[in-house]
């Protein structure tokens, strides 16, 4: 049995070693690092750029023995001649065989996938869901049949969703049931940028037209964005009154009543992890994640330390649970914080180990794992090196889907060991003039977790966004297919791997 233990524990450290999402060391960011004024020197060197058509990088594709001592034998000892009488042999208790013990359970096997075997979920399971419930998961464990997505098929809830139930985990704060329109798919649609300053032109638009906000986003997507059961933006100002602009080119700041504008367009989710959610430095800083709270909108990607900002949103839908990761690497010379133990800021990705490890971990908590990443070479379509790279390190361990935002503009889509990438939607409501933008839908299938995907053209223009139709929307799609040859974009939108 030693022999057996130590064995497991060699292989333990075999398969650590070997894996690609152990904890990778970070840069730490000292409090001398946050200045309001730009530093002179870049923190991260990006790697070189390059052109499509894009590469695809392939999939990547022992036990020890342990010597034992032998003693030499030696003679048995010297006995006394036998008695004249016979003596009745001496009695011995027959020897008995060491009790059976169980295999030294994985210590890596989260609490979802031991579930199957702890008694007291299976006991919430029989009162809840039936005692026939917890027969059927017996006997597929008994017969080497089980996998976590037994409770799936028995119940229409993944072992994810069952097990928060039991704990309470769905009381949480970045925790949310969606009451779907249709059980048969989970719909998500994911925009770009959105800067609601109440000093740029799409605010002054806003109060010009009676705060209508079908002047700022047209009616039509309006309703197509409040459609979906989560529609996810990127929110890129300060939400305070308070609070000094940072030393740098483009600072953004408004109302927090002004966040309520999301709930009016359809808007669930935000990101806070990019390069405007601090420019008027920590005290807006941390207004704004409180204001998300205030004004229930869901988010993710920004805290008071790297615990907070790390975190991801988890969502249920359709018995599905959901997690949603948000990180940035949007500065070339960065000003705002990246989080830190005991330190404010958002969730950096200039070097890939922490979001490497928040994707491992999510994918061990929930179904499915998208990463919302604010990244890429800003006003330009080409995608850099550094981004397709750390995209296809975080599919590697374990997200299912990644959509970008930060360039400005729209940047190509691919697929990367069956799993889409969508490196930039760029703007979706912010001050740029004549904007080629978009919205992607996404359909995950709760059976199976196939993904279906279509881009949906929009044009955005200084101080307002609407839904493309006719030539407009031939012209936006054809652009869209141009940055994208490594995938299939048929006329309806709908994206296919070549």
């Amino acid at each position: 049995m030693k022999n057996m233990i130590k064995a497991a524990a060699l292989l333990l450290i075999a398969l650590l070693l070997l894996s690609g999402c152990t904890p990778a060391s970070v840069p730490v960011t000292t409090a001398a690092d946050i200045t309001e004024a730009a530093p002179s020197e870049a923190v991260v060197t990006e790697a070189p750029e390059t052109e499509a058509p894009y590469e695809t990088i392939p999939p990547l594709t022992e036990g020890a023995t342990e010597k034992t001592e032998t003693e030499t034998p030696t003679e048995p000892p010297a006995t006394d001649p036998p008695a004249t009488e016979t003596e009745a042999p001496p009695t011995t208790e027959a020897p008995t065989e060491p009790p059976e013990t169980e295999e030294p359970e994985d210590p890596l096997l989260t609490a979802y996938e031991k579930a199957h075997r702890d008694e007291k979920f299976l006991a919430f399971i029989s009162d809840n869901y039936g005692e026939d419930v917890v027969k059927n998961v017996k006997a597929a464990v008994s017969n080497g049949k089980y996998s976590p997505e037994t409770w799936y098929r028995l119940i229409g809830k993944s072992v994810y969703v069952l097990y928060d139930e039991y704990t309470g985990r769905g009381d949480m704060l970045k925790y949310r049931a969606v009451d779907a329109a249709d059980t048969s798919v989970i719909n998500f649609v994911f925009c770009g940028d959105i800067s609601l300053d109440d000093g740029e032109a799409v605010m002054k638009r806003y109060v010009k037209y009676g705060k209508d906000v079908a002047s700022i986003v047209s009616q039509d997507l309006i309703d197509l964005l409040k459609s979906y059961d989560v529609t996810v933006a990127n929110h890129e100002f300060a939400a305070s009154t308070r609070g000094k602009k940072l030393d740098k080119a483009y600072t953004y700041r408004g109302n927090p009543e002004n966040v309520n504008i999301y709930h009016m367009i359809g808007v669930d989710f935000v990101s806070l992890a990019n390069n405007h959610v601090y420019d008027y430095g920590r005290d807006a800083f941390l207004d704004t994640i409180q204001t998300m709270i205030d004004y229930g909108m869901d988010f993710a990607g920004a805290g008071k330390n790297l615990a907070e900002a790390s975190e991801p949103f988890f969502y249920v839908i359709n018995g599905r649970k959901i997690a949603i990761l948000c990180g940035s690497r949007a500065e070339k010379h960065y000003i705002t914080p990246i989080a830190e133990e005991n330190v404010p800021g958002v969730f950096g990705m200039y070097d890939s180990g922490n979001m490497k490890i928040a994707v491992a971990k999510a994918k061990a908590e929930s179904d499915f794992v998208i990463v919302y990443p604010h990244w890429g070479k800003e006003n330009s379509y080409r995608i850099e090196d550094i981004i397709r790279e750390q995209g296809h390190e975080y599919i590697d361990c374990g997200a299912d889907l990644i959509i970008g935002a930060h360039a400005h503009q729209l940047q190509g889509i691919e697929f990367y060991r069956g799993k889409m990438i969508a490196y930039n939607l760029g703007n979706f409501l912010f001050e740029n003039p004549m904007v080629k933008t978009g919205v992607l839908e996404v359909k995950i299938d709760p059976n199976d977790l196939s993904v279906a995907s279509r881009f949906i053209p929009c044009m955005q223009d200084v101080d307002h966004v609407w839904l493309c139709r006719g030539d407009e929307y031939k012209t936006v799609l054809d652009y869209m297919i141009s940055i994208s040859p490594a995938v299939k974009i048929d006329g309806e939108g709908n994206i296919k791997k070549k």
